[in-house]
C-alpha cells in the first residue's frame, strides 16, 4: 500500500486483514513511499508457493501499472490489481467495480444537481457492476494453472 496516503493505507490495511484472516489466509502488508520504492517492496515479496501481491486502489499504483507487472513477473509472484488496466499491461488478475459505469452513474448526479438538487438529498450509492479480468499470457509466464471455470466467468480472458 502506498505510505504517502496514511489515512487510506490504514483503511486498507484493516479490511484486508479482516478478509484475510476470514479466508485463513497470512496477510503481511509491504507499505510503499511512491514509486522510486517499488522495487525494494517486491523484493521484500517471498516468492513462495501461494504467496501473491495485491495492490489496494491508489492513483500511484495505476500510474505505475506497466513497472509493477513487470516487477511482479520478474519477482514470479502472481499479482492482483483493482482495475483492468493493470492486467491488459501484465497483471495477472484484477476484480473490481465497473470504473466507466460509475462515471456514467455520476453523470445523472451532476444533471440532478444542476437541476437543482441538493447533494445532501441524493443518495448514497454503492458499485452495482464489478468485472474480473484474467492475463493468461502472465498466468503461463508464472507457471499457473487457473480452473476452468474462473476463465468462463473472466469477463475479459487476456491471450
Amino acid at each position: 500500500m502506498n505510505a504517502t496516503n496514511p489515512s487510506y493505507a490504514h483503511r486498507y490495511i484493516e479490511s484486508a486483514r479482516d478478509d484475510a484472516a476470514r479466508l485463513n489466509l497470512a496477510f503481511q502488508p509491504v507499505e510503499v513511499d511512491g514509486a522510486s520504492d517499488l522495487e525494494r517492496a517486491f523484493a521484500a515479496v517471498a516468492p513462495d508457493v501461494g504467496t501473491g501481491v495485491a495492490t489496494s486502489a491508489e492513483v500511484m499504483f495505476y500510474t505505475n501499472r506497466k513497472r509493477m507487472s513487470e516487477l511482479a513477473l520478474a519477482r514470479r509472484v502472481p499479482a492482483m490489481f483493482q482495475n483492468e488496466e493493470l492486467v491488459k499491461v501484465g497483471g495477472l488478475i484484477s476484480y473490481g467495480a465497473d470504473v466507466g459505469a460509475i462515471f456514467r452513474r455520476s453523470a445523472v448526479y451532476v444533471d440532478k444537481i444542476l437541476r437543482g438538487q441538493k447533494p445532501s438529498d441524493l443518495p448514497v450509492e454503492q458499485p452495482v457492476l464489478f468485472r474480473l479480468f484474467i492475463n493468461l499470457r502472465t498466468a503461463r509466464a508464472l507457471d499457473l494453472t487457473l480452473p476452468p471455470l474462473l476463465l468462463t466467468r473472466a469477463d475479459e480472458v487476456i491471450e
